[in-house]
């Protein structure tokens, strides 16, 4: 359970963190891929997760365990209700004018 709220804390952030590109504008209208050097941040700390959840020596260090494909199914599930949340959030914002929320 620890390294499944570990992990799912760390790919909430990362889908956050790509979401929050635009106060306005869906990603899905500025493009996952459009910024490469957020990409390769992403890339990277999704490596290191799976590295601290799957390297042996590692896993005593950050008190983890491997994970199966439901748990990571599970993980994503929850991880992108941000990316839902956010857009969203700015289809609110896109409807209300030029004012903030």
């Amino acid at each position: 359970a620890r390294t499944i709220a570990f992990s799912t804390l760390v790919l909430v952030q990362l889908a956050h963190t790509v979401n929050c590109r635009s106060e306005r504008r869906s990603i899905f209208r500025i493009g996952i891929f459009s910024n490469i050097y957020l990409v390769g941040a992403v890339l990277l700390s999704l490596s290191l997760q799976l590295a601290v959840v799957y390297v042996p020596w590692l896993q005593p260090l950050f008190r983890t365990v491997s994970l199966g494909l439901s748990d990571w199914i599970l993980i994503v599930v929850l991880s992108l209700g941000i990316v839902g949340f956010g857009e969203l959030r700015k289809a609110m914002k896109r409807l209300s004018g030029p004012q903030s929320l």
